[in-house]
């Protein structure tokens, strides 16, 4: 089921938790230091979820150096298709509340979710959608995801993923076959056709649309300016 998973973590101050998590991290070589900073966000997923009796907590990631929120919480539109809430930090990314999806920056997940439904699919997508995919399978076997504001991670976006921004063919091909592309469209097809098979074609038209929309934009940016 999806609930009584945290009985064992209330028997424990959010502190002791926290002790416990960010030592088994250093001692497996995940992390080489755990800073105060992230101490701070852990304890707050932590009292978010044994206080609201939830298995899975996201934090609000804000772009590096900005005050631009690159996820706010995952929702879906109408084709079924992945959408984030982003935008410039304001009050309306502020609430703490249930969301459809969650990416995998800054999550907080009991034990109990991995020993209801597995690890993540890493064959399928290695990288991308992994989270989504996840996310989706963790909700139909009845568990929920909450959004805490409070909790507050970074995202470098120039160091992570691949994308068309040069405008050359080379990083064209990459960004349509890269794992680690978030518009790979082979990791795509296998997200849409598993979790919406009706309108799977038409999400991938429009995502290949926009994919070679980006590329000419970055080519034409990137040609010189010719003299009239």
């Amino acid at each position: 089921t999806a609930t009584g998973t945290l009985a064992p973590v209330a028997s424990i101050t959010v502190n002791e938790a926290v002790d416990r998590l960010i030592s088994h991290t250093t001692q497996t070589g995940m992390v080489k230091e755990a800073p105060a900073a992230m101490r701070e966000e852990v304890a707050r997923m932590l009292r978010t979820a044994i206080e609201k009796k939830v298995d899975c907590v996201c934090s609000k990631v804000l772009i590096q150096n900005s005050r631009t929120v690159f996820f706010g919480g995952g929702t879906i539109n109408a084709l079924g298709e992945l959408k984030m809430r982003q935008g410039l930090d304001s009050p309306e990314f502020n609430s703490l509340q249930e969301t459809l999806w969650t990416g995998g920056m800054g999550v907080l997940f009991t034990a109990g979710i991995f020993e209801s439904i597995g690890l993540f699919d890493e064959k399928n997508f290695p990288q991308y959608f992994g989270d989504a995919d996840f996310s989706f399978r963790l909700r139909k076997n009845g568990f929920k995801i909450l959004y805490e504001p409070t909790s507050v991670v970074f995202n470098d976006i120039q160091n992570t993923g691949h994308c068309y921004s040069s405008g050359k063919i080379i990083d064209l091909f990459r960004t349509l076959f890269s794992k680690k592309s978030h518009l790979n469209t082979i990791i795509s097809a296998k997200f849409y056709f598993k979790h919406s098979p009706w309108t799977a074609p038409l999400i991938l038209v429009k995502r290949i649309i926009r994919i070679f929309g980006g590329y000419v934009k970055a080519m034409i940016k990137r040609s010189p300016t010719r003299a009239s």
